[in-house]
């Protein structure tokens, strides 16, 4: 869960707050762990500021995981794909797409 609290901007807007939330549900199979995950975001307040418009944005998006852990390097493996929908834009366009995140986690 996360709250976003948007400073103003050069052209004087300053974007409504926003909140969201992450999840997943996996199963391990060993080192290797794979499964399913989303999140969702919801404009809470409106935009202020010339020329902006009274609507709240959202999106929310669904996806595939997996990870692996390298035991004798001490590193972890993470891929992440996920498909948007439901996008809706307040002032400014808002793209509804794809996002492809890749991690690797290093333990010291």
């Amino acid at each position: 869960f996360h709250y976003q609290r948007n400073g103003r901007t050069d052209h004087g807007w300053r974007f409504g707050d926003q909140i969201g939330a992450e999840w997943s549900a996996g199963k391990r199979w060993g080192l290797l762990q794979a499964g399913v995950v989303g999140y969702s975001r919801w404009q809470i307040s409106r935009d202020t500021g010339p020329g902006t418009l009274d609507a709240h944005a959202q999106g929310h998006a669904l996806g595939l995981q997996a990870s692996y852990i390298f035991l004798p390097a001490k590193m972890m493996l993470r891929a992440a794909y996920y498909k948007e929908f439901g996008v809706q834009a307040a002032t400014l366009a808002s793209p509804q797409g794809s996002l492809l995140r890749l991690t690797l986690i290093k333990a010291f």
